[in-house]
């Protein structure tokens, strides 16, 4: 096993601008316009360590965002359809060559037959920057396009029991090769069950199963338990811990399992400043000759302040 920590980014400050919110509920906008978002924002990020190398040979990097969105959500009757397009210009001040744009989507057919059966159909593409010292050659950009199709389904008994089923197939490509995983495709069927309360805590236990290749085909199964409590009018906590496998039945050397999981707080302060806190850990395959796979840790503070209604800026 590999064992990374990541320490958190020092600063990271990113301004938002939800500029059509106000714009689509003027009472002389046509109906269309009622169910249109545009947003607009601008970032700044501070890296210590671009490179994620020993602490004597660290370099920093300031890296410059400037983004642009739509969405548009159609109700009619029971069903609800939105749809997302943007793009995000990533500009690096010392490193130039890993400069790129982003280009996001998302669509999704909220569903329902019944107000006691309903789910979503959903298909979501994003496109990131793999960290450096993931990839085989540290010095070129290494983009990541994540393309995921999904459906899920729930049925309500009535009274708090529900009955939840899904499935989803992903598909990870990489502009250059990285170390330990190859480009990955996976299918995953999950189903499970929840008890949900009016007043909005929650219990759920979810059992997936999973298939795919990394490189090397393999399968595994994911225990996942999450949960909601309502602590206050201002205050919840949601969280979930999972336990899974992973086989590879031509290269057992690349099997693991372990605990992933974690817990979020969101506190609303005030009636314009909220808080979110959280810690989250994720389990990856990462198949070298001393690794199967990688433990991620990731702690994040990020406080939100509404300065208007289409206004609000964050920090993270």
């Amino acid at each position: 096993m590999l064992l990374t920590y990541l320490r958190p980014i020092p600063l990271a400050l990113l301004v938002i601008c939800g500029l059509g919110s106000g714009i689509a509920r003027a009472q002389t906008a046509a109906p269309i316009l009622d169910n249109l978002t545009f947003r607009a924002g601008l970032g700044f990020q501070h890296d210590d360590n671009f490179f994620r190398s020993a602490s004597a040979t660290a370099v920093s990097e300031q890296i410059y965002t400037q983004s642009v969105g739509v969405r548009l959500s159609i109700p009619v009757s029971l069903q609800r359809f939105e749809f997302d397009v943007g793009a995000t210009n990533n500009h690096h001040d010392n490193f130039s060559s890993f400069d790129y744009v982003g280009k996001n989507y998302s669509a999704a057919w909220q569903w329902s037959f019944t107000p006691q059966l309903h789910g979503n159909v959903g298909s979501t593409r994003t496109e990131t920057l793999n960290s450096p010292a993931d990839s085989l050659n540290p010095t070129l950009r290494n983009k990541n396009a994540t393309t995921t199709h999904s459906f899920d389904a729930v049925y309500e008994f009535g009274g708090p029991w529900q009955i939840l089923a899904g499935s989803s197939r992903t598909t990870t490509l990489n502009e250059q090769p990285l170390i330990g995983i190859s480009n990955e495709r996976s299918t995953t069927y999950n189903a499970g069950v929840r008890y949900m309360l009016s007043n909005g805590n929650s219990l759920a236990y979810n059992l997936h199963h999973d298939t795919g290749n990394t490189g090397n085909s393999y399968k595994g199964q994911t225990h996942d338990f999450s949960g909601t409590w309502v602590v206050s009018g201002n205050t919840s906590l949601t969280g979930h811990l999972a336990y899974l496998t992973r086989d590879y039945a031509a290269a057992p050397q690349f099997d693991y399992d372990g605990v992933a999981g974690g817990v979020t707080m969101n506190w609303r302060a005030t009636g314009k400043v909220t808080v979110n806190a959280s810690w989250q850990r994720g389990l990856a395959s990462y198949q070298t000759a001393g690794a199967s796979h990688t433990v991620t840790d990731t702690f994040t503070l990020a406080p939100t302040w509404q300065v208007s209604p289409i206004t609000s800026l964050s920090a993270q």
